[in-house]
């Protein structure tokens, strides 16, 4: 897809840049992403799932709405809040977001420990340029000892150094 072609097409110079942005996400972050990883989820455990807020007639409502209805200060969704006031406690509505996050950092400590290995020494035998193994194992070292979660940075070098080792 032509990201900026689409985004040169579909930025206005009538409305703001989040409201820009908002509408750019819409057409690319919510089909390309959301959505896309929502259908596999429930497609691979035969759940059938509806996205209420999706609909033609709430989508035309919700671009209608002037930008002060939408988002207010650091808080999002403001007329939605409103209604759900009626109907919720408060807590309930000021909750905050969770993302779908997996618990990569334990994994890293048991159920993947022994595939890391086998990448890192594999990889180690090759004696390439790419990866300073001496660094690698000292970080998977700091992250096994608890003294910090250094999962996001480990993993794309453990699925560089498994794309590696199948490779070459």
């Amino acid at each position: 897809m032509d990201y900026s072609n689409l985004f040169d097409k579909t930025i206005s110079p009538n409305k703001s840049f989040t409201e820009n942005m908002m509408l750019f996400d819409m057409l690319t972050y919510l089909p390309n992403d959301i959505l896309t990883k929502v259908d596999r989820a429930s497609m691979s455990n035969s759940l059938e799932v509806r996205a209420p807020f999706l609909s033609k007639d709430l989508l035309s409502l919700s671009l209608s709405l002037p930008h002060k209805n939408k988002i207010d200060g650091r808080s999002g969704k403001v007329v939605l809040r409103k209604i759900l006031n009626d109907y919720l406690p408060k807590e309930l509505i000021d909750f905050p977001k969770q993302g779908f996050g997996i618990p990569l950092g334990k994994w890293i400590n048991s159920s993947l420990s022994e595939w890391i290995f086998d990448n890192i020494n594999t990889i180690e035998r090759k004696k390439q340029n790419f990866i300073n193994i001496n660094f690698l194992k000292n970080c998977l070292k700091i992250h096994k000892d608890g003294k910090n979660n250094l999962s996001s940075k480990l993993w794309p070098t453990l699925i560089f150094c498994d794309w590696y080792n199948k490779n070459f």
